[in-house]
């Protein structure tokens, strides 16, 4: 367990890194932001101060080794545009982003057990069948447009929600429910797939001739059983879940970070960009271990593994 705990640390250190070195260069190939922030009618001597001022006259090679030496002690700068601390305000930010991605991750759970155990359960009847239907036709739309036609039908047209925000429970509902139909429809598809596995095991070939009632049979014997697998996927899934966010604060202006982080890359705000990438892989990362440390506590041939 150790061992496993201690190569998760590593490998997310690596991640880190990997991902912040090729942001770095990927985003001072997209522009000068001191020309963008002061405008044409800037002086070539002012604009060439202020890029002194904040280091950017120098080599790209010894930016990098500056801006890596700030990494390490988490020191991002502050905001090329507003002044502020850039790590202070991706932290900020990042609550409601987590609000949001959590929100979206249960909805889709919650749907997504009983439609995958009613579709192994009752597979041939038809109810099972529409129900898988209508979640793979939500993964196929895809969220710009998604979003776009939830505010059009629940917000304009009949009024019932509003359309954009984050400040009370109702401005949740259509940004969770474009978010959610992400994940809903793979999530159906493996609690259908390890349901149908799990039915054809000889314990519940037993429990069957125990006289057992067909539902203790399939909620208590079976769906427990076929939980395993998903909590991986659900680990698995939650760093595209993040990025789909970056896209839905986008379109309901949500103050998340997605939202923060497309701002500050149309304003080519270095610091912001950075802050925001680094605090996003690290919370994606370190969830994914995580889910791999309880895995190994709720599989013990995962545990083992890892210890040899």
């Amino acid at each position: 367990m150790t061992r496993l705990i201690l190569r998760r640390l590593l490998e997310l250190v690596i991640t880190l890194v990997g991902i912040w070195t090729v942001l770095f260069f990927v985003i001072r190939l997209s522009g000068d932001p001191i020309a963008l922030l002061m405008g044409p009618g800037a002086s070539s001597g002012q604009i060439e101060a202020m890029r002194t001022d904040l280091g950017l006259d120098q080599s790209l090679a010894a930016q990098y080794l500056l801006e890596l030496k700030r990494m390490a002690a988490l020191d991002f700068g502050r905001s090329i545009r507003g002044g502020q601390l850039a790590l202070d305000l991706a932290w900020s930010r990042l609550a409601v982003s987590l609000q949001l991605t959590i929100c979206a991750m249960l909805v889709a759970l919650l749907l997504a057990l009983p439609v995958g155990i009613i579709a192994a359960a009752w597979r041939e009847r038809r109810v099972a069948q529409l129900l898988l239907a209508i979640t793979f036709l939500g993964q196929a739309l895809p969220i710009f447009w998604t979003g776009p036609m939830l505010i059009l039908l629940l917000s304009v047209a009949w009024q019932l929600l509003p359309v954009a925000g984050w400040q009370t429970p109702s401005h949740a509902v259509l940004p969770v429910a474009t978010l959610a139909s992400v994940l809903l429809a793979k999530l159906a598809r493996m609690v259908r797939a390890e349901m149908l596995d799990v039915l054809e095991q000889d314990y519940i070939r037993t429990a069957r001739s125990k006289g057992l009632l067909r539902g203790t049979i399939i909620l208590v014997h079976g769906a427990r059983n076929a939980m395993i697998p998903v909590v991986t996927v659900i680990g698995a899934e939650f760093g595209q879940l993040v990025g789909a966010a970056v896209l839905t604060e986008s379109i309901f202006a949500i103050p998340g970070i997605g939202d923060m982080l497309l701002n500050a890359a149309l304003a080519r705000d270095y610091p912001v960009v950075q802050a925001g990438v680094f605090v996003i892989t690290l919370v994606v990362v370190g969830v994914n271990a995580a889910v791999d440390v309880a895995y190994s506590f709720i599989d013990p041939r995962v545990r083992h593994a890892a210890d040899r």
